[in-house]
């Protein structure tokens, strides 16, 4: 939702830049006398500022295309025998496999990214709703142990920095709310 959000207003900038920039330039001086008058006062502002309201969207666009192809998408580690890389969408869906053990939780999406303190270590991020009437920090801890010991048993994952979970609804099940009426 950000990246659209930003694309619009990208793209309204560049094109108000853009319609500066045709302004200056057009033969329609008295449209554009009364406007620049109104709002800049010189035409040689306007077309800078036209130029720098349509390069800032392109700077940003580079940047934003650089970012997503330098993004790591596997994680990598050596064994006896060679190296192993598992996708990050790999380990993502099975940590979302494991979460859908539980009944207590109604809905996970996770992420698997690098450590910011420690290098070749792996932060584990999950989002969940999670059912009315659990013992959450019981049930939450369970859930971490769980998927840090697997991520290593199963699939040889032993950096593991920490397993983050966030709650994002706790949501009422039929009992619950059978024995509130």
């Amino acid at each position: 939702m950000k990246k659209v959000v930003g694309l619009i207003i990208n793209l309204f900038i560049f094109s108000l830049g853009l319609g500066l920039l045709f302004l200056t330039l057009s033969k329609n001086t008295e449209l554009t006398n009364t406007l620049v008058d109104i709002y800049i006062m010189e035409y040689k502002v306007a077309a800078l500022l036209g130029v720098v309201l349509m390069v800032l969207p392109i700077i940003y666009f580079i940047m934003s295309v650089n970012s997503m192809v330098t993004k790591k998408t596997t994680i990598s580690f050596e064994t006896t025998e060679g190296k192993v890389s598992i996708s990050n969408s790999a380990i993502t869906d099975f940590v979302e496999r494991i979460c859908s053990n539980y009944t207590e939780v109604s809905h996970s999406h996770s992420e698997a990214v690098p450590s910011a303190k420690s290098r070749g270590d792996i932060v584990i991020s999950v989002n969940m709703d999670i059912l009315g009437g659990t013992n959450i920090p019981e049930t939450v801890e369970r859930l971490q142990q769980n998927i840090k010991r697997q991520l290593g048993e199963l699939l040889g994952l032993e950096n593991i920095e920490s397993v983050s979970v966030n709650i994002s609804n706790i949501i009422s099940n039929d009992t619950e709310t059978e024995e509130g009426i």
